[in-house]
């Protein structure tokens, strides 16, 4: 894929770097001096300046005095990232999650075609030797076959492989991996690994993540971040050892904003239902019944269909009718018509296309706010108790001290846990968990389990979507498991859990 004048290798040194933004330091006296062959782990907890390192490394912050970051190239130095940004690549959650909830109708070739204009869409007439790398980066992902078909109907693996391919195709000196296994089944986290250790060829690694189970192989080296600073710099087997990311998790303390409504005997029940997507069917025959008591887990790989499903909960989808009249959905007992803005006022949501898609820039503790009315953006200045409750939230959550900052101030991992909060402060009947635990560390993810099982003791109600039951807490009673859009499993935890131990048997 490189040419000529591409042949040459790109570095990037940082000698006592920092970057402050509205008063706060987000890094400080950062020294980072790669050399060629290396490959970086970049570790740390949510908030640990991982990202920002990430971002003043490709160019996209400027570090506060200009002269403490130097690109170097074929020997020749330089200080700002002009012309020299498609040579680092990226592949993150965050930009997955743009992709996810864009509706320009994007193919994955497209996709891969922005990568050399460094652009999220494309605005530019490809080359034919363009076209002709893209399709050989997609080639290398496995993913050629995926070249035609809309980037939003994509599995989460597959839409992963794409966007590796978007950061390969231009060839780049650098590819920056940020917590790019975020959201995928086993199968396509193997996968994932596999093809990034075939760009290891290719390309110099910087890989940040949360957990070192998370890294690749290969990696040579590694940086330890903790709240803008660098604890610990050097080879990986030194560095590796010092990284303890399962700390103990905090208390979140006793929560008692459950819903004080008469509970139904059914909250939710689905008979014969199918859902199309650009006339494909992604869900069908889905009959299900979600009782007062329960709590659910919703299993299956990639692509199986999950978020759909939460999306039909919210009535967000429709039934298809197919062969006949559509199926049914009927939310706390309402009916189908009259109760949708009555059945979607008693639920919440914390997923990662919301996430993606607020777009109102609050602050913490107004985002947490606008949870009361379910609103994206704040229309209503909440009471006096509401206040009080929302503190309490962010507590729970340990976010009191990120309470004045701007949401796209936050990592990705605290901006999950304020979304959180916004979910819980409303009291829901039924709380939808749509992968809730990634972009969280280790200790934020242990946290947060231990928070729904307080409120399972106290009375919440959630269906709680994720891949495995690794994230699954002690409070899930039912599971679900969907595989090409069908359920092939449902019941008890108890059977799902003897059925499991067949399966191993």
């Amino acid at each position: 894929m490189r040419t000529a004048i591409q042949s040459r290798r790109l570095l990037v040194r940082l000698n006592g770097a920092g970057v402050t933004r509205e008063g706060r330091v987000l890094l400080h006296d950062v020294h980072w001096r790669p050399a060629p062959g290396q490959h970086w782990a970049v570790l740390g907890a949510n908030g640990a300046g991982k990202t920002t390192f990430l971002r003043l490394v490709r160019g996209e912050l400027a570090p506060d005095d200009p002269g403490s970051r130097t690109y170097i190239l074929g020997g020749e130095k330089q200080d700002t990232p002009i012309g020299l940004r498609q040579r680092v690549g990226i592949v993150s959650a965050a930009l997955q999650d743009f992709y996810a909830v864009d509706e320009s109708g994007i193919t994955a070739l497209d996709t891969v075609l922005t990568g050399f204009f460094d652009t999220p869409l494309l605005y530019e007439e490809p080359t034919p030797a363009m076209r002709a790398a893209a399709l050989e980066a997609l080639a290398l992902m496995g993913a050629e076959h995926l070249a035609p078909r809309l980037l939003r109907g994509l599995s989460q693996g597959q839409a992963r492989r794409v966007l590796l391919a978007r950061a390969l195709a231009p060839a780049p000196d650098i590819l920056i991996l940020d917590e790019f296994l975020d959201g995928l089944d086993r199968r396509a986290r193997n996968r994932a690994l596999e093809f990034v250790e075939r760009a290891a060829g290719r390309a110099m690694l910087l890989c940040a993540a949360h957990r070192a189970e998370d890294l690749p192989g290969g990696l040579t080296h590694a940086l330890i971040l903790d709240h803008g600073e660098v604890l610990a710099s050097g080879s990986a087997p030194e560095v590796l050892p010092l990284y303890g990311a399962d700390a103990a998790p905090a208390d979140p303390g006793r929560w008692r904003f459950t819903s004080s409504r008469p509970r139904e005997k059914v909250l939710l029940r689905m008979c014969d239902v199918e859902v199309r997507l650009d006339g494909a069917p992604v869900l069908s025959d889905i009959s299900w019944e979600v009782r007062g008591g329960e709590n659910w887990a919703v299993l299956g790989p990639n692509g199986a269909g999950k978020s759909t499903l939460l999306r039909l909960v919210l009535a967000l989808e429709s039934p298809a009718a197919v062969n006949g009249p559509p199926g049914t959905v009927e939310r706390f007992g309402l009916g189908e018509e009259e109760g949708v803005l009555a059945a979607r006022a008693r639920m919440a949501l914390v997923s990662p296309a919301l996430q993606a898609t607020y777009a109102y820039d609050l602050t913490a503790e107004e985002v947490v706010w606008s949870g009361f009315r379910g609103s994206i953006g704040l229309w209503e200045e909440p009471d006096e108790d509401e206040r009080a409750r929302a503190s309490e939230a962010m507590e729970c959550l340990g976010l009191t001290a990120l309470a004045g900052r701007r949401l796209r101030s936050l990592s990705y991992g605290q901006q999950r846990k304020v979304f959180l909060a916004r979910a819980l402060v409303a009291a829901p009947d039924l709380l939808l968990l749509d992968e809730p635990f990634s972009g969280l560390d280790a200790a934020s993810r242990a946290e947060a389990r231990s928070l729904l099982e307080r409120l399972a003791e106290a009375g919440q109600r959630f269906l709680l979507v994720t891949h495995g039951p690794a994230d699954m807490p002690r409070a899930v009673t039912h599971v679900l498991v969907l595989e090409e859009g069908r359920i092939v499993f449902s019941g008890t935890r108890a059977e799902y859990d003897a059925r499991a131990r067949e399966t191993l048997d």
